[in-house]
């Protein structure tokens, strides 16, 4: 497996010390505060509101280092992501912004084990029309 996804920095750091080589996202994304931790144990926020943006755009240019992340949109499950209203402002940004590489833009069901329940299309509707609109980045869509 080369990459894991975690809920925090800590369980981050707990895997870290456990594996070398693999990426390690978390889920929670970033907070001030947490930059030298994310940096030093290699960590790659997921990130869930425009202020971790703020957060991680910021120490890349602190430490003048082109920094991985990737953007989690609440595309209609309500629990955690950026807001869907947000979504495309998030990508501008993260499109010209050249020291931040985002990785993924990542979404979930909130109606998975509904096949047919007509929230599941709308979700993906919305995730193919930013795909569309933002192609050159990787989309994963989960249940």
């Amino acid at each position: 497996c080369k990459e894991f996804y975690v809920a925090n920095m800590n369980e981050g750091i707990a895997l870290r010390n456990l594996l070398n080589e693999p990426d390690i996202y978390v889920l929670n994304g970033i907070e001030a505060g947490q930059e030298k931790g994310f940096l030093k144990e290699r960590l790659i926020p997921v990130i869930n509101n425009l202020h971790q943006l703020e957060v991680w755009a910021h120490a890349s240019k602190k430490y003048r280092k082109k920094l991985k992340c990737s953007l989690h949109v609440d595309s209609g499950m309500t629990r955690t992501g950026i807001d869907c209203h947000l979504a495309d402002e998030a990508l501008s940004s993260l499109s010209k912004n050249k020291s931040l590489e985002l990785c993924y833009v990542l979404s979930h069901l909130a109606c998975a084990d509904d096949v047919g329940n007509t929230k599941n299309k709308c979700q993906l509707d919305f995730m193919n029309s930013l795909k569309k609109k933002y192609p050159k980045f990787k989309y994963s869509f989960s249940d």
